[in-house]
């Protein structure tokens, strides 16, 4: 337990929010021992304290070089760790890790996860991705027909969140192989400690989004909904799984926009369209003006997300746009698709494709490119700072897809 009395220690400073607590391994001046400290409940007056003798530092340098992961074992005559006096959820090896300021184990392993993490691991803004295209299709099918399909689009709506997860979960199952997201506290692998589960658990969302599509295709009547939803969700495994791995290509923002603009948005304005009535639609020019905004919208999100990992993209081989461009040039490339959204709104409602109440939901929702444009470009330096920038672009993303659902719709009902 602590004591007072042991002024020959040295300070003990905090390493992380989960705990973890160690004492410089350099020592302070005067010392004659370092220790190592976790955490116990919330106070920060109770630990259990290992002392060490500063002799001992020579040898936990040769263990370190020796690597964290092999099994312990005494050098020379000196036992580094008695593995007795450590508490018990921690090992050995673990114990140098942590004395490092690194772990090997799952956090959940050794200390509760705080909400936060897992709130930011859930990435449950994210899922605006699977719905904006959905809304904005079924509006365009309701401008053009004047009816609804209330029950499709909640089938709809639950199975495109699943794709969702399948994706995110595999996504973090795929990059831990890479160990891109070595240090990245939210991923799913490093809270939990097991890829093989994250990727089964991804892989039963998969298919019971499979299952749920296949039987609301069916009820759709349009065969080209089959065909473009699996497009879709094949062009989501090819941007991560392997042997594909287009994502560290730099080929990620294409995709997204392939797959969430005129794939998805015009197959669930299809499906729409046609189950009222049974009847087979085209494409009209609306929904065509819409697959655009909402793929550039939704890339928009995965570009801002590259900026607060360049140096983990960099060390793991992944070519991100922002990896290829640089820093300073991403943030001024930003600058075109924030803009162009608005302008092609614009352009788009002088040729006729879009009503002109879409123009009045382009302006309503322009701060919000403007804050996101700015945000970027004052914090892209800090990668700690400029990491909500995502969370920006999806909240300009979200609202400019509420804004367009309701501009079409109010369209049809003014007439």
């Amino acid at each position: 337990e602590e004591n007072p009395a042991r002024n020959h220690l040295p300070q003990v400073t905090e390493l992380s929010a989960f705990g973890t607590m160690h004492a410089s391994l350099g020592g302070v001046k005067g010392s004659t021992c370092t220790m190592i400290c976790q955490r116990r409940g919330n106070s920060s007056v109770t630990k259990h304290c290992i002392p060490m003798p500063s002799s001992y530092r020579r040898v936990l340098g040769r263990i370190v070089e020796r690597g964290y992961d092999r099994p312990y074992k005494p050098v020379g005559h000196v036992s580094v760790f008695q593995a007795k006096r450590l508490p018990a959820r921690l090992s050995r090896h673990h114990a140098v890790r942590a004395a490092m300021g690194e772990t090997s184990t799952p956090l959940s392993a050794t200390t509760a996860v705080p909400p936060e993490l897992w709130w930011k691991a859930i990435k449950l803004p994210i899922f605006t991705v699977a719905l904006v295209p959905l809304s904005v299709g079924a509006a365009a099918a309701y401008l053009r027909t004047g009816l609804t399909a209330g029950w499709l689009s909640a089938c709809f709506a639950v199975a495109g969140m699943m794709v969702i997860a399948w994706l995110n979960l595999s996504n973090d199952a795929y990059d831990s192989e890479t160990e891109v997201d070595k240090s990245k506290s939210e991923s799913m692998v490093n809270l939990t400690g097991s890829r093989k589960g994250v990727l089964t658990v991804a892989q039963t969302f998969l298919l019971g989004a499979a299952v749920l599509l296949g039987r609301t295709v069916f009820a759709a009547g349009d065969p080209r909904v089959a065909s473009m939803l699996i497009a879709a969700i094949g062009i989501g495994h090819i941007y991560q799984a392997p042997p594909f791995r287009l994502s560290y290509k730099g080929l990620g923002e294409p995709l997204c926009f392939v797959a969430f603009g005129p794939l998805a948005t015009n197959a669930f304005y299809l499906a729409l369209a046609a189950a009222p009535t049974s009847q087979v639609h085209s494409l009209s020019p609306e929904v065509l003006a819409c697959c655009v905004l909402v793929g550039i919208t939704t890339s928009v999100i995965l570009f801002c997300s590259h900026f607060h990992q360049v140096e983990g993209d960099t060390a793991a081989g992944k070519r991100s746009p922002v990896v290829r461009l640089g820093l300073p040039t991403a943030v001024k490339v930003l600058s075109y698709p924030l803009r162009a959204v608005h302008a092609l709104t614009g352009v788009f409602v002088a040729i006729g494709w879009l009503p002109w109440t879409c123009l009045v939901a382009s302006f309503i929702t322009l701060p919000l490119a403007f804050k996101t444009e700015r945000f970027v470009q004052q914090n892209y330096t800090i990668a700690a700072k400029v990491a909500p920038a995502k969370i920006f672009a999806t909240k300009w993303h979200a609202a400019h897809g509420l804004a367009l659902t309701i501009a079409l719709v109010a369209a049809r009902l003014i007439g």
